[in-house]
């Protein structure tokens, strides 16, 4: 089943620097490669078309707000391996309430803003290990200035696909 997710997306040195991170971890640990985000909202079921236009009316209404990463953490699921945890700012926290709204996802689990690092299963002493590398990436900033469409026919990350892009009014 196709889905789509809303990303948010850094830009310039800070996706350049980020995307390093997510090359080395996913070279040397054999993680899938995938772009840095920050998932908005995620699992949304639907047209395509429906989706984008919905998502336009959400661009329209949200001005760019930064987005600050914190310390790193982990878990034991496939897409939350490893990341940096997203303060949870009152623009980011409004900007996820007005998705859930315009795009009908009231059902959406608690959002627990994250940007990833490593997909994957590995063993949590690796885990704890690789955390404490990643302790200098606390306190990264980006300015969110568009949301991202992306579709999900599979769950591999090389699957994934841009398919419309909506910048935030100024």
């Amino acid at each position: 089943m196709t889905r789509f997710h809303l990303w948010l997306m850094p830009t310039g040195g800070t996706c350049e620097r980020l995307a390093a991170i997510i090359r080395h971890l996913s070279h040397k640990h054999g993680g899938p490669l995938f772009e840095p985000h920050v998932t908005l909202l995620g699992g949304i079921e639907g047209e395509e078309e429906e989706i984008c236009h919905n998502t336009m009316r959400l661009a329209q209404g949200l001005r760019p707000f930064e987005v600050q990463l914190t310390k790193p953490g982990c878990q034991d699921s496939y897409f939350r391996c490893l990341y940096l945890h997203v303060q949870e700012t009152p623009s980011l926290m409004e900007a996820q309430a007005q998705a859930r709204i315009i795009l009908n996802q009231q059902k959406e689990l608690q959002f627990q803003p994250h940007l990833s690092l490593l997909y994957g299963t590995y063993a949590a002493d690796l885990k704890e290990h690789m955390i404490e590398s990643l302790d200098s990436h606390a306190g990264v900033v980006f300015e969110a200035t568009a949301v991202h469409v992306i579709k999900a026919a599979h769950s591999q990350p090389k699957d994934w696909e841009k398919r419309a892009l909506f910048p935030f009014e100024r």
